[in-house]
């Protein structure tokens, strides 16, 4: 399990740093970034949140589960759905389809790890799904 979690840490370290690349350069072009602020206030407030938690890691590892949980199925619509009437992608430049393929199989490949860790650790279904209605 620790290379298995290491792995899953270095691909998201990755994937945050080509985020910010792909987000700098579409503001770069001119487009405002809506979601960043709002980001930013849901992250400072469950910081606060999680400061006052008995459980503090326990409880990221449950937001970070339902977070992997969400954009996995977000990841596999968009894989599933190729050369079909729902494909999300089908007129954007391809390009930006390979880009945006390459992020859906990327969420699906680690898509349980940190849920099998939490459940290791001995988090409860409860306080996970506690955790993704608040996150």
């Amino acid at each position: 399990m620790q290379e298995t979690v290491r792995g899953f840490i270095g691909q998201e370290a990755s994937h945050r740093h080509l985020h910010a690349q792909y987000n700098a350069r579409l503001e770069a072009q001119g487009l405002k970034n809506q979601w960043g602020p709002r980001i930013a206030a849901r992250k400072a407030r469950i910081r606060r949140i999680l400061a006052k938690a008995a459980t503090r890691h326990l409880s990221e590892l449950a937001i970070t589960a339902s977070y992997e949980h969400f954009t996995s199925v977000m990841g596999e619509l968009i894989l599933e759905n190729q050369d079909s009437a729902s494909d999300w992608l089908a007129h954007a430049d391809a390009p930006l389809q390979t880009l945006w393929r390459w992020h859906a199989a990327e969420e699906c490949e680690h898509k349980a790890v940190a849920f099998d860790l939490y459940q290791q650790l001995g988090g409860s279904n409860g306080k996970r799904t506690k955790w993704a209605m608040r996150a």
